[in-house]
This record gives structure tokens, sequence and C-alpha cells, in this order.
């Protein structure tokens, strides 16, 4: 047995503890109900909040230094200078000491009290899965309420994660990673640190993830660096392949390569579809034929056409 698989090993025999991870930058707005969805939290088991204030210069600052006054198990720290969302991701993550992860950044928020118990008393349970996640409500700009779609593929494997992430960051909860292991520099160049970390663990202790049906929590889907994101369908595809291709150049996830590779396959695919949509045919077409080069296939074909028949339907 490695030292890898002994910390592992270790980690999974200890008694239940988490921190819950906390991102925040000018959210003097939605930062205090945050913090207070989680101090509302019903466990058996400690918890603290680690706030990473990267250098805002509104009243964030100011609400957290009171809210670390008053609770004693949350560790607030505030960045000298603005770091940018992934660095400061990469060391935050470094603070994180007990034994489960969870996630929710300062302009996300939960509504069951329960959650935490619910998710640690699951992975306790259930040893074959690494993360899980949940249900969640999306607010949208206008202060709309809707019911958020997620998918239920329970198990998730990490074959179908590695291809699109279905596990809302805001409902989260999995092994600490960041104690098997430091963050490697290039995750400071990712849009997003959550789903690397569900493939890292998942890859590491060979588990699945699996989302329960609660709702547990409130995504704000027009905030954040995902939200521009995700209004543009190129760049997600872009940004997913990047994210994949440095995971699969690790030596310590060797065993999954070729998962890997069949989600860069994927990603590459989802590209195309991408730049068809975006009417860039010619974009589109150059790396289809790149695609079908190395694995030719008349169901690639009928896709890569039906993709273009679509982006003509309004």
């Amino acid at each position: 047995m490695n030292k890898k698989q002994v910390s592992i090993a270790a980690i999974r025999e200890e008694k239940p503890t988490l921190s819950v991870f906390v991102l925040c930058y000018n959210q003097e707005d939605y930062i205090l109900q945050t913090i207070k969805s989680i101090l509302t939290q019903k466990t058996n088991f400690p918890f603290d909040i680690v706030i990473s204030d990267d250098a805002s210069t509104d009243g964030t600052s100011e609400i957290c230094e009171n809210l670390a006054l008053a609770y004693s198990n949350i560790k607030y720290i505030r960045r000298k200078g603005n770091l940018g969302l992934m660095a400061n991701f990469v060391e935050t993550a470094k603070e994180l000491k007990g034994k489960y992860v969870a996630i929710c950044d300062g302009d996300d928020y939960w509504i069951d009290n329960n959650k935490l118990q619910l998710q640690v008393d699951f992975l306790e349970k259930n040893t074959n899965y690494s993360v899980v996640g949940t249900r969640c409500k999306q607010l949208s700009a206008n202060n709309i309420l809707n019911a958020g779609k997620t998918k239920m593929l329970n198990p998730i494997s990490l074959e179908i994660l590695s291809c699109d992430n279905i596990i809302t960051a805001p409902t989260v909860v999995f092994l600490n990673v960041y104690r098997l292991i430091e963050l490697p520099c290039f995750f400071k160049k990712f849009p997003y640190g959550d789903w690397p970390s569900y493939l890292l663990v998942m890859s590491l202790t060979n588990t699945s993830a699996y989302n329960l049906n609660e709702i547990t929590a409130v995504y704000r889907s027009s905030v954040g660096v995902s939200a521009t994101m995700r209004k543009n369908p190129i760049l997600v595809a872009q940004q997913n392949m990047h994210i994949i291709a440095e995971l699969r150049k690790m030596d310590i996830l060797n065993s999954n390569k070729k998962v890997f590779k069949s989600s860069i396959d994927y990603q590459r695919l989802k590209l195309v579809m991408a730049y068809n949509r975006e009417k860039k045919y010619v974009d589109g077409l150059l790396l289809m034929l790149q695609i079908l080069s190395s694995s030719f296939s008349f169901a690639l074909i009928k896709k890569y056409l039906y993709s273009i028949k679509k982006s003509f339907v309004k």
C-alpha cells in the first residue's frame, strides 16, 4: 500500500468533521445570508467555516469580520491584494482541515438545516462514494426562484462526471481531497475549481458520486464567473477540454488516463456543436475533420449534420 492509499485510508477512519469553503469578493448584498444559512446547520459533528475574502472593496469585509468575532467556528481570511478567483481558491483549499468539504460561495445560500448531516451520513454509510450533491433551486437576476434541473443519474461514475458537471457547487459535500494532495499551480488557470476537485477525489479514491433528491440550496444563476461563461458555449467547451487535459497529465491519476481521453473526445465534439450553434461553420468543420481523422464514425457524421441543421432553427 503506497503513501497515497494510506492517507486516504486514514482519512476514511476519522470521525466526521467538515469545513465549509466560502469564497467571496464584493458580495455585501449576499454574504450575510450565505453565512447565516451555514450557521443554522444542525449536525452531530463539528464543522468550521473558512471565509476567504479576495480583498473586497465594498462592505463585505466588515460583515465577515463581525461574523468571525461573533462565532468561534468561523475563520476569516482577508487577502491583502486581489488574487483572482482561482488563486484564492487554491490558497484557501490549504486551510480546510475537515474530513469533508462543503462549498457555498458568497452569493449562494442553503435552505435545509439538515443538509450537512444528511450528506455526511450518506458518505459515512457508503464508502464507495466520495462526492454527494443534492437538487437545488436557482435564483434569477430578477429574483425569480425556480426549481433547478438536476440530472439524477445515480450512481455518477467518473466517466459521466468527467463529461458533464451535474453536481451544483452549493449543494456538494466531498471527501477532503485537499488533505491528500496540494492543488497544482495549473488549477489557478481554471475558470472554476469545484468540478476538477470532484474529479480529483473520485479518481484518487476510485469512487463514484451521487445526487440526493432533497432540495438543499439556492444558486444565484446570474452571478459569478460560471454565469458569464454559460452564455458562451464555445468558451465552456474549450475550458472544459483544458481542465481535463491538465488532469490527464497528472501522474497520480494515471489509472484513469483512458477515462480522461474519452472525456476530451466528448468535449471536442461539444465544441463542434457549439461552433455550429454560433454559426461558426468553418471552425466546426475543421475540428470535425480532425476528430474523424482519428476516429471515423457514421454516427459522428450524423451528429455533426444534425447540429448544422439545428443551427438554422430559431
